[in-house]
């Protein structure tokens, strides 16, 4: 990815039906930490990740909690 043109990471998407499982904002906010942590300190020259986070409603339309 830092290589080349870029790409896209997706948390919260089942790998084999594609459907959207989400995660926990809580959980979100510590991958996004983790995520930073990661291109901030164990790649070398720094990769300046642009990190989107999406809430999509559930199959009852509430957002999560």
């Amino acid at each position: 990815m830092a290589n080349a043109w870029g790409g896209v990471v997706v948390f919260g998407v089942d790998d084999r039906s594609g459907e959207i499982v989400g995660m926990p904002s809580d959980k979100a906010r510590a991958v996004e930490a983790w995520v930073r942590e990661v291109c901030n300190d164990a790649i070398e020259p720094v990769l300046d990740a642009m990190i989107d986070t999406v809430e999509v409603p559930g199959l009852d339309g509430a957002l999560s909690q």
